[in-house]
């Protein structure tokens, strides 16, 4: 199961956005998957995530700072080896 962890601000502009594109990138990519959209700003400053969005999968800091498109989300398994 591929763990998947969006840390950001419910009022933050790509709050949704971040989500949905992680999410259709998933599930076309067949993958058994689970998104947790983590959004309490005392945890995200314990764990000193200065930028949102912030993406983390399988304990592995893949994107910061802005809304990745598909075709980075695609990019980042095949380099993180989870699909071809």
């Amino acid at each position: 199961m591929i763990n998947i962890r969006i840390y950001c601000n419910s009022l933050h502009r790509d709050y949704d956005n971040v989500y949905n594109i992680v999410n259709k990138v998933m599930e076309e990519s067949g993958l058994n998957y689970q998104i947790w959209r983590l959004t309490d700003e005392r945890d995200m400053e314990y764990r000193s995530i200065m930028f949102q969005p912030h993406i983390v999968i399988n304990n592995r800091v893949v994107y910061a700072k802005a809304c990745p498109t598909e075709e980075e989300m695609w990019s980042i398994l095949k380099d993180m080896q989870l699909i071809k």
